[in-house]
């Protein structure tokens, strides 16, 4: 896209699970998607760009990727890519957990650590066995299997929290630069706010271009682009929370709202109005 990345992927359901299994994946471009996404690394060899990071995988990681965060797998050619997706709507997880108890703290501290990818030995944990669950039980067709489902999800959520809060996950670093860090902590601190290339190189101490060149080279995107495809999606949590089209173009940090509209519209493909 010109201007933003695009958005992949439709979830209708509350929460949805699948176990995959490619044995050669196409290249597939930078992306993000409207939900949060929880990919257990089963199989293959490759790695995993979220956020302007690169993660090589083991069998058993655990990858966190919130909401609007643009990543993609990048994984070897002649290598069977196996793992278990598991999608979630942003909103659900709020509706569960209520005022007391944040469902979401997983995918928040990996939005503001940028740490991305955990290692929580899986295979010993009770987390395996939970999503093992949960892959199955929709072939239990039985009483009360629905609402067994939501209890495993839930369950599933729980055991994540309590695991991340209680650090009993390690953090598996990333082939990060340092400096494209800081300018995705900066971009999205100031998210709402006008910013421009030339305050983000005073702020980095760096010359302009070799920010440009940098941010392209390690994150796939550039600066605008990356700001653009930010800010309309927060744009469209806002409208679905209630905002009006107007209030989410200027809180969001956009100039004017034709050019607003006409950018949600190509990014989305209907008009922040109908979205609301």
């Amino acid at each position: 896209m010109e201007n933003g990345y695009e958005r992949r992927g439709y979830l209708l359901e509350d929460f949805r699970l699948f176990h995959l299994k490619d044995r050669q994946l196409a290249p597939i471009d930078f992306h993000y998607h409207t939900f949060h996404k929880i990919i257990v690394f089963l199989g293959g060899k490759g790695c995993y760009a979220i956020e302007g990071r690169r993660y090589a995988l083991s069998a058993g990681d655990l990858l966190f990727v919130p909401q609007g965060c643009i990543h993609r797998p990048e994984i070897a050619a002649e290598q069977e890519y196996e793992r278990i997706v598991l999608y979630i709507r942003p909103g659900y997880l709020r509706e569960l957990g209520g005022d007391t108890c944040d469902l979401e703290t997983c995918f928040e501290r990996s939005r503001e650590t940028l740490q991305f990818v955990a290692h929580p030995q899986i295979q010993k944990s009770n987390i395996y066995r939970l999503l093992r669950e949960l892959e199955h039980a929709p072939e239990n067709e039985g009483f009360g299997s629905e609402l067994l489902t939501k209890s495993l999800f839930l369950r599933l959520m729980i055991e994540l929290t309590c695991a991340m809060l209680a650090d009993a996950m390690t953090y598996i670093p990333s082939g990060s630069d340092p400096q494209v860090d800081e300018m995705v902590r900066f971009l999205n601190e100031h998210l709402t706010l006008e910013v421009r290339v030339d305050d983000l190189a005073q702020h980095l101490h760096l010359s302009k271009y070799y920010l440009m060149r940098r941010f392209k080279e390690t994150t796939g995107y550039t600066v605008h682009q990356y700001l653009l495809s930010k800010r309309l999606m927060l744009a469209r949590e806002m409208i679905g929370t209630g905002a009006s089209a107007m209030q989410a173009c200027y809180s969001c940090g956009f100039g004017e709202y034709s050019a607003f509209s006409r950018a949600y519209r190509k990014q989305f493909g209907a008009s922040p109005r109908k979205h609301r």
